[in-house]
């Protein structure tokens, strides 16, 4: 698992902090520009999206940019002369060390590489981001709709505070709570992996590990992973709890 986690904590923490941020502005205009086209446009593509399935969603991606615009890899989540690479290897040179029991092979630089990884997660990536920002953006627009006819903002409005700053600092501080814990459930998530993303991309994460212990019924991956997944849910839901504390001051811990 710990050779693989990383690949899914680079996937899922990117796709997730995206998805936040960019579900989270989207939904907070939304619901300032309600009835307005923005609003409708918004709200159309983010509820069409959040109910495509994912798998179909990221085939459609795979045909468009790899195999008609040829722009990006379709698969893996490496350049193919790093496919099976082993280490330690350097670059501009072919020697093999049979003494050593270590092969070095001819290898481009570390940015390169570097460059190669980058361009393979980023298929899975969008797609990711794509599917999951409709989520948060639906559930910010909700609870702004709500904030926004409070009597604080009503009152804020009336002192002649710039917009900007009731939407983002007065409606949406106040309208935080219930976007804390799917931002925290979305982080927990990492540990997981993207079961499906990874299984269409063959991205090696732990989301295509759990699949393959599912195929071949190998328990004794299976049962750990879920474990840890568990832990991650119960850990996240705690620090949620605690930063509830930090932003609405009416909670308090004893």
């Amino acid at each position: 698992m710990l050779r693989r986690l990383p690949y899914s904590v680079f996937l899922l923490g990117t796709s997730v902090a995206l998805s936040i941020a960019i579900g989270i502005v989207l939904g907070a205009l939304a619901a300032y520009k309600r009835g307005s086209t923005y609003d409708t446009v918004t709200l159309g593509a983010s509820l069409f999206l959040y109910s495509v399935p994912i798998f179909w969603l990221g085939m459609i991606f795979i045909y468009i940019f790899s195999t008609v615009l040829g722009w990006l890899p379709s698969s893996h989540a490496r350049p193919e002369w790093a496919q099976g690479v082993p280490i330690p290897f350097t670059t501009g040179s072919s020697v093999t060390a049979t003494s050593l029991n270590a092969e070095f092979v001819i290898a481009p630089g570390f940015t390169e590489f570097v460059h190669g990884y980058l361009l393979h997660a980023t298929l899975p990536l969008i797609t990711l981001v794509v599917f999951q920002y409709g989520g948060y953006m639906l559930l910010t627009r909700a609870v702004m709709l709500e904030a926004l006819t409070e009597d604080y903002v009503i009152t804020a409005r009336a002192k002649g505070v710039p917009e900007r700053t009731v939407l983002f600092r007065h409606a949406l501080k106040n309208a935080s709570l219930p976007l804390i814990t799917n931002i925290a459930l979305g982080f927990a998530g990492i540990f997981s992996g993207a079961v499906i993303t990874e299984t269409i991309f063959t991205y090696p994460g732990v989301g295509r590990w759990i699949y393959e212990a599912a195929v071949t019924r190998d328990y004794n991956v299976l049962m750990p992973v879920f474990y840890v997944i568990a832990l991650a849910v119960i850990i996240a839901n705690f620090i949620a709890d605690l930063v509830y504390g930090i932003i609405d001051p009416r909670i308090k811990y004893e």
